[in-house]
């Protein structure tokens, strides 16, 4: 159970009033759900139970003294989709029950920025595990600080993963900055992603504990880590409008741009995280990252 003073504003939807996981199809969209103060190990600012799903929320500045998470999958199929996840604490921003199968929890079009998690092994910016489906997100400046922690996606133990076109960047963590593989039975597959300019004690960007993890990369950046070149991935830096600013979209001059795959099926007619098309009408090719690079044109006419 939940307790503390729930800061829920419903606009359009059901409010799951907390963290629940009993009921299925409920809606929390156009919601405010912020400054809860979550108390037990199990509970959660926001909880998800089979099929549930956040529509365009702000979740911000709640805090877990449990040290579990503010937005937890506690079912299969659930969505949180097009929401800000920003200055929160002690708890994983996002996280999965563990050691538990569970199918197709997706967290798609946010962004996952600034906030900071004291406990031991929880990332700042979630799990990816059991099965959860990141896409499209920006996960940074985000901060873990408790022993042996990372600031970014935890890949846990037995468990797969899937991160498609995410930019993850700015993160801290004790032992990586913003990849963590447990072991090497984690399954954390990479497509179209940047990871750059982490802080980690031990690892700055990542941690992958074997070749088979490193091999789970696809079109993917990171200029610390040696990520297979046969499968498009760079090694270099992705060149951010400004880094210092918290500007993660591409310059002209990114190696990023147009360095991506199209060969995920969601591509066709899809949209960045500012809304621009994914894949544009110049090149036809999808950059890396969360953010879609866009030239100017002149159009010309009287000829």
């Amino acid at each position: 159970m939940q307790t503390g003073n729930h800061q829920i504003l419903t606009l359009d939807g059901t409010s799951p009033g907390g963290a629940r996981g009993a009921a299925t199809y409920l809606v929390l969209k156009n919601s405010f759900v912020g400054w809860n103060n979550v108390v037990a190990d199990d509970g959660a600012a926001v909880g998800l139970g089979s099929r549930d799903s956040v529509l365009n929320c702000t979740i911000v500045s709640n805090g877990n003294l449990g040290c579990n998470s503010i937005v937890y999958f506690l079912g299969s199929y659930a969505v949180v989709s097009n929401c800000l996840i920003m200055g929160n604490t002690n708890g994983a921003p996002v996280l999965t029950r563990e050691n538990v199968v569970y199918y197709s929890n997706k967290v798609v079009n946010c962004k996952i920025i600034d906030n900071h998690s004291t406990g031991t092994l929880i990332p700042a910016g979630g799990y990816v595990n059991c099965s959860i489906l990141y896409r499209n997100c920006l996960i940074a400046s985000n901060r873990a600080t408790g022993a042996a922690s990372c600031g970014g996606l935890r890949v846990s133990a037995n468990n797969t993963g899937t991160v498609e076109s995410c930019t993850i960047a700015g993160n801290q963590g004790v032992t990586a900055g913003a990849v963590y593989n447990d072991s090497t039975s984690c399954r954390g597959f990479f497509y179209n992603t940047i990871v750059c300019s982490n802080v980690g004690g031990t690892y700055s960007d990542m941690y992958l504990p074997d070749s088979d993890a490193t091999n789970r990369f696809y079109y993917s950046s990171c200029p610390t880590v040696d990520l297979p070149a046969g499968q498009g991935n760079l090694k270099s830096g992705p060149e951010f409008a400004s880094f210092s600013a918290g500007d993660y979209r591409l310059t002209a001059n990114s190696p990023c741009v147009n360095a991506g795959t199209n060969m995920l099926y969601w591509m066709t007619n899809a949209i960045d995280l500012e809304g621009r098309r994914r894949i544009d009408y110049l090149s036809g090719i999808v950059d890396m990252g969360a953010y879609e690079f866009m030239r100017n044109i002149t159009l010309l006419s009287g000829f």
